[in-house]
């Protein structure tokens, strides 16, 4: 497809970087192998399509990387890819739905840098935005319902299960319905690519937003906020 994949690419990058995430995520909630992304990002023998752009572009607006519809667009248009191309319902529903329209006459999509995250105001945090799944939740009504009603009943709920039952879509399921029940809302932390257990307060902090200004949070603090069901 034409388009100028080197900045595509980089615009990918730096907005990947500023959510805290790696390319082997992106990689999975595209649905593709990352070493097949890394392949088509840098024309190695694979073929970027107007689908995977798409998809990468929908994955970062629900990380909370692209700040409007036309910052989306912006973005698609760097590989040649017209809005219409775009399925009707991704901009109806969805992260790119959840985007404010924005200024259609803006420069192309660069690195995100110029447009911070604003701070949090005073003590509350900012979570980045749950990411949204491509596909839609189909038939697990009951068990949605039972996490909500588990978290409402303790602090700590764990979902046990083989690998690829559906655990993560029903856990993301329930935390947007339980969005509202908390001040600071909800956020996810996707530990998988976490190795080591000093770097677990770094990828809490990032999935809540904790406050630059706050380096590092110190453990009474954390215990604190652990204390008072803030954000679930």
């Amino acid at each position: 497809m034409n388009g100028d994949l080197a900045a595509f690419r980089e615009a990918v990058r730096a907005r990947r970087r500023a959510a805290g995430r790696t390319q082997q995520q992106l990689a999975r909630r595209v649905g593709v192998h990352p070493d097949v992304l890394s392949h088509k990002l840098h024309a190695r023998g694979a073929v970027l399509t107007s689908a995977d752009v798409t998809a990468i572009v929908t994955v970062l607006a629900g990380w909370g990387a692209v700040s409007s519809q036309a910052e989306a667009r912006s973005l698609l248009a760097l590989m040649g890819v017209p809005p219409q191309a775009v399925p009707p319902g991704a901009w109806a529903g969805g992260p790119l739905a959840a985007l404010p329209p924005g200024d259609p006459g803006q420069p192309p999509a660069g690195p995100p840098g110029s447009q911070p995250r604003p701070a949090p105001a005073g003590d509350r945090l900012s979570p980045v935005p749950l990411p949204w799944m491509l596909t839609s939740l189909v038939g697990r009504v009951a068990e949605v319902a039972a996490v909500i009603a588990a978290v409402a009943g303790g602090r700590l709920v764990t979902l046990t299960g083989p690998g690829g039952t559906g655990k993560t879509r029903v856990a993301l399921q329930a935390a947007r319905e339980l969005a509202g029940r908390f001040p600071d809302g909800t956020a996810f932390a996707d530990l998988a690519p976490v190795g080591d257990p000093g770097l677990l307060p770094v990828s809490l902090a990032r999935a809540v937003a904790w406050p630059r200004s706050r380096r590092s949070p110190p453990k009474p603090s954390w215990s604190v906020r652990c204390a008072r069901p803030r954000c679930c």
